[in-house]
């Protein structure tokens, strides 16, 4: 997977001007009315139910496991390369000798404990998933009161498994921390010194060239995350935190729905233009890392330490991205929750049953996590095959 794609596909955290521009966006575009609303909903499930959009996703899943085993040969094959640069014993400017293969060890082993421990908690997420549609399921025909108690029962359960998950999360933040720290030590350690001037220089621009792109690029996809979840809100109730899950466990199926929920209208022109302005961003970062690499070109010793690392960095922020998924299933579902709760405080009087189109949005979010349940079920056995 390309730098590119793992910016565009971790769930990156929405900031309050993103969201409030939103929100400006989204009202503009007419889903306020409950018609319009109701129409973008059915488009959404309708898409959500598609065969080969579930077929996709299953499939996209399931490559977790092969990730896996790439990640493991990757450490292998890294400590054969950093235990014979240990052999030649190379020195440092101030002439202390550079040992790398024993702190590759250690982040090996973190590596094979965040993955145990993610297997422990995941099968949890799952449960809980259920445990939403079942609710949301029962919706139609319950009281405000019966339905208040059941979502108490089930925030106070979600507070317990919350604090397990984000354990996991702190596992696999800190190995991803870990491993950029240590590649900056490899880059220091195999460094050529005599470097030219006019090298270094042009290095140092395709560097910051490459910062600020990928600066513009998480914008971007704040923008767009946010305008997906503002819209989708509109259509299911107290859905936000699942259509984050989504995104990131299966980004492609997430964008075909939203493609078809909001492809007229002034909301799906906006989403459009973003999708566009992404891709050419996406195609400027591309060639830039190409200059980097052929900037490289006569720092051989540099160059193949720099190839070596570079897969297993790669697969490894690919398996962080999809536990950090979960992770983000944990830390907004009791959010989504309480966003039900509050809509049924405001929509629904003490003996009155649930409106029409109330039940219609508890519909769409009913119909998200079960997709998202069967996609953190196939996400565990992937797990547990690769082990």
């Amino acid at each position: 997977m390309s730098t590119t794609m793992l910016l565009t596909q971790t769930v990156i955290p929405l900031t309050e001007s993103h969201l409030r521009q939103a929100e400006i966006d989204v009202l503009k575009s007419g889903l306020q009315n409950d018609a319009t609303a109701k129409k973008a909903g059915d488009a959404f499930n309708a898409v959500l139910g598609n065969p080969e959009v579930t077929k996709r996703a299953y499939e996209e899943i399931k490559t977790l496991a092969n990730t896996i085993r790439t990640v493991r040969g990757s450490f292998q094959t890294i400590s054969i390369a950093l235990g014979t640069f240990d052999f030649f014993r190379f020195r440092d400017e101030n002439g202390r000798v550079v040992q790398l293969g024993g702190k590759w060890k250690e982040l090996s082993t973190h590596f094979e404990k965040a993955l145990h421990a993610s297997v422990e908690v995941a099968p949890g997420a799952v449960v809980m998933m259920n445990k939403v549609k079942d609710i949301l399921g029962g919706a139609a025909g319950a009281k405000r009161g019966d339905l208040k108690a059941r979502l108490q029962a089930f925030m106070r359960e979600l507070k317990v498994k919350e604090a397990e998950a984000l354990d996991m999360k702190n596992h696999f933040q800190d190995l991803a921390d870990r491993i950029r720290i240590f590649w900056s030590e490899v880059e220091l350690a195999l460094a050529i010194p005599l470097v030219d001037a006019a090298r270094k220089a042009l290095l140092n621009a395709i560097n910051a060239r490459l910062h600020e792109l990928s600066r513009q690029l998480i914008d971007l996809q704040q923008k767009l995350n946010a305008l997906q979840v503002v819209a989708l809100s509109k259509v299911a109730i107290g859905g936000a935190g699942a259509a984050m899950a989504i995104l990131a466990l299966c980004p492609s199926a997430f964008t075909a729905a939203m493609e078809s929920a909001f492809r007229s209208g002034e909301i799906g022109n906006i989403i459009a233009d973003a999708q566009k302005q992404k891709q050419i961003l996406e195609a400027e970062i591309a060639t830039t890392i190409a200059k980097m690499g052929a900037a490289y070109t006569e720092q051989v010793i540099l160059q193949i330490y720099q190839q070596v690392l570079q897969n297993p960095k790669r697969y490894i922020d690919e398996v962080a991205v999809k536990v950090e998924a979960v992770v983000n299933i944990w830390q907004t579902i009791n959010l989504d929750m309480h966003a039900l709760y509050t809509d049924l405080e405001l929509n629904v009087d003490d003996n009155a049953p649930v409106t029409a189109f109330l039940i219609a949005k508890m519909t769409v979010a009913k119909e998200m996590y079960g997709k998202l349940a069967w996609l953190l079920d196939t996400y565990v056995e992937a797990l547990k095959s690769a082990l």
